[in-house]
């Protein structure tokens, strides 16, 4: 602890200067660090049309009640099928190809190729230190 004290009681005077010049640095700096936050926050300028705005909007909001409107439809036909006893339409079950490799018995992944390593069947020599 002493010797802390005796660094600080020997070099105080640059821990004042370099605060002073730190806090003159920020003043400097703040206004445009806030002016770069507040840009980003706004983001960029928007130039657009008010009618092609309008017009995508309508787009989006017509889309959007559609599939509404097909789901509410397929829901009321799951339950017109299960009130009547009907079996629900099973849902398309997805096909997947197995791997071909994974179905290889003679194939080790982590060489590639078949049999023992392929085209990577070169193994370098133990290292061993010499005799002594």
């Amino acid at each position: 602890f002493r010797a802390c004290w005796a660094f600080v009681a020997q070099n105080g005077w640059y821990g004042v200067f370099a605060a002073i010049a730190l806090y003159v640095i920020w003043l400097q700096l703040e206004d445009r660090i806030r002016a770069a936050a507040k840009k980003i926050q706004e983001g960029p300028p928007v130039k657009a049309d008010p009618e092609r705005v309008q017009a995508a909007r309508a787009r989006q909001l017509a889309l959007h009640q559609q599939k509404v409107q097909e789901e509410l439809e397929r829901r009321k036909a799951e339950k017109v099928a299960e009130v009547l006893g009907t079996e629900k339409p099973a849902p398309k079950p997805q096909t997947l190809e197995p791997r071909r490799y994974l179905s290889d018995d003679n194939v080790n992944p982590l060489f590639g190729g078949g049999g023992s390593g392929g085209s990577c069947s070169y193994r370098p020599g133990t290292r061993r230190r010499g005799g002594g």
